[in-house]
């Protein structure tokens, strides 16, 4: 009973985080409305983020991506698999309660036997998935590691809670010029709600 008057009073305390997610604001980044490999640098990109370490199969999209997450530069951001996922496909920080957010390391995380869900899709949809998963990082990274681990509780525990934050993950998508990339998968907003964010962000 003490145990979860702590958590519920933690809680309380971190109401004012998630809630509203990112800062609404014209879009600075280069639109595309449909990527293709030749309208991309994959040389130069690779010269600049270095994603040697991630699965070839998904590394072109983690390079097309990370150029509109700039702040997420000197963040290491891996790719793993693991058969016991609870979800298909997840975005996760590493915790270090020895150091800062901003060294904070993420990760993404795929279900063992589920690369299809990204790898199935054309590049635009494997775009918009990925850039969500980024989208979630950047909102990770404005937390402390206290805030973090109460996020994830109230993550796990309210389904509105939930829901609420997957749909401003998708807004922060369209933020990031990647509207058209997210409106191939379609995520969480659906398709009408994404072109009406599109146009609020000036395209």
């Amino acid at each position: 009973m003490k145990l979860n008057k702590i958590i519920f009073g933690l809680i309380v305390l971190n109401l004012g985080f998630g809630a509203k997610l990112y800062c609404q604001t014209t879009v600075s980044f280069k639109i595309i409305k449909d990527f293709n490999d030749q309208l991309v640098n994959y040389d130069s990109l690779n010269k600049e983020y270095r994603c040697q370490h991630i699965d070839e199969r998904f590394r072109n999209v983690f390079l097309i991506v990370r150029q509109y997450f700039p702040e997420l530069k000197d963040n290491r951001i891996d790719l793993k698999f693991k058969r016991q996922a609870s979800r298909t496909i997840s975005a996760k920080p590493r915790v270090n309660i020895f150091g800062g957010k901003n060294a904070r390391k993420y990760y993404i995380l795929i279900k063992t036997g589920s690369d299809d869900y990204v790898l199935e899709n054309e590049l635009n949809a494997q775009i918009g998935l990925i850039g969500h998963e980024f989208s979630h990082f950047v909102d990770y990274s404005s937390k402390t590691n206290l805030s973090l681990i109460i996020f994830g509780i109230r993550y796990g525990l309210s389904k509105q809670f939930r829901n609420r934050t997957e749909k401003n993950t998708d807004v922060e998508v369209i933020r990031r010029s990647l509207g058209w990339q997210l409106k191939s998968m379609c995520l969480y907003l659906k398709s009408s709600e994404i072109e009406e964010k599109m146009k609020e962000f000036g395209y």
